[in-house]
């Protein structure tokens, strides 16, 4: 508005209004800028408005506008909070074909473990074959979990099985380990569209300027609406509403999606952000638009109209509107030095691991009550006996 004064020689009487004010039902604007617009107190708008239809007959827009649109900015979770990672370095067919070549390596170590008893002590016991399959079973399960078992294998078929079964568990272990570190140190691709943010877990914030926070609640989309309810409003718990430095705060530090407009947020995330928390910075949301770029509206039957679109054309033109714009907005925010990102374990993505060990020691906690309950039912019938 300065260029458009000077290009004038014309004198300003500068205006600082609180609020843009609203149009209600139809109802004259009696507050705000366009309060002052109607009252015809001032002759052009020094910030731009939304153009809707309900306003036009108050004012008048011209076709100088600014870049205004918004984006949802979230950083990209931990593939860990969208999949069990432990099961995603092998396919099924892999998982089915190590099993069966565990049951073939215990089988054959069985039958070595029985041969060689057999031979060793001259005669055929009963228990020759339980106990050869016992021990093979439980120097496979010590293998599997890497632990040391008390049964020793003497002779050379029977230590031949047995490293051909340890050497396919270090063949397992490694490519398993190697994938495992690649899984958790990557990120989720299963929110691509604001869609998506309604059936995650992501948090989900607006910025608390009068255009977003005002025409949010009027839409009708039923997806956006439904974010408004169920995530903004979180089913009337709370009121995600934010300035641009707290929600973008938050974006950083938790699971959480923000939206505000684009040169509001790349401006604060280049300011506070370092280089390592860009990396895997997602913007989206550019079709999420709650509104198009305002305009800077004049007051109506002005006979300075045709002037000011004289001189904010003339702006466009001698490129004053593209400098101001590459001068006060800020560009994408980009990942410089992803190559020395390294994210640390949480107890999110071993949760399955946790959930595994739990799960086998509330087991052993059965299997030793339902022990001492029969040794003490066998005690109980022997001494009836």
């Amino acid at each position: 508005m300065l260029y458009m004064i000077r290009m004038a020689n014309a004198t300003s009487n500068v205006t600082f209004l609180p609020s843009y004010g609203q149009v209600k039902d139809n109802e004259v604007p009696t507050k705000g800028l366009m309060g002052k617009l109607v009252e015809d107190a001032i002759e052009v708008g020094g910030s731009p408005l939304v153009m809707f239809p309900v306003r036009m007959k108050y004012f008048e827009y011209t076709n100088f506008y600014m870049p205004y649109s918004g984006v949802i900015v979230f950083r990209a979770p931990p593939l860990s909070y969208e999949h069990n990672v432990f099961t995603l370095p092998f396919p099924a067919s892999l998982w089915g074909v190590s099993g069966i070549m565990m049951l073939l390596c215990t089988a054959l170590l069985a039958a070595v473990l029985h041969s060689a008893e057999t031979l060793t002590k001259g005669a055929v016991r009963q228990d020759n074959a339980l106990h050869a399959s016992s021990d093979a079973l439980l120097i496979a399960v010590a293998s599997v979990c890497q632990q040391g078992y008390s049964v020793e294998v003497r002779s050379v078929p029977g230590r031949t099985v047995l490293l051909m079964m340890l050497m396919l568990l270090l063949l397992l272990y490694t490519c398993y380990s190697a994938s495992i570190v690649v899984f958790m140190q990557s990120t989720g691709t299963k929110v691509a569209h604001y869609r998506d943010l309604l059936t995650s877990q992501m948090a989900f914030g607006i910025n608390d300027i009068p255009h977003v926070v005002f025409y949010f609640p009027t839409l009708t989309d039923p997806i956006r609406r439904a974010l408004w309810k169920d995530k903004i409003l979180d089913k009337g718990r709370n009121r995600h509403v934010y300035n641009v430095s707290e929600g973008i705060r938050k974006v950083r530090t938790e699971y959480f999606a923000f939206y505000g407009i684009e040169h509001y947020v790349f401006g604060t995330i280049s300011r506070t952000w370092t280089e390592e928390d860009k990396c895997g910075l997602v913007i989206m949301g550019r079709d999420f638009n709650l509104f198009q770029d305002p305009h800077v509206i004049i007051r109506r039957n002005s006979h300075n109209t045709k002037a000011f679109k004289i001189m904010m054309r003339r702006m466009v033109e001698r490129g004053i509107w593209h400098r101001s714009k590459s001068k006060y907005t800020f560009a994408r925010p980009t990942c410089t030095n992803k190559k020395a990102v390294f994210n640390s374990v949480s107890l999110t993505d071993v949760r399955a691991a946790f959930s595994m060990l739990l799960f086998l020691m509330s087991g052993s906690l059965v299997l030793l009550v339902a022990e001492v309950a029969w040794h003490r039912i066998t005690v109980g019938w022997r001494s009836h006996i």
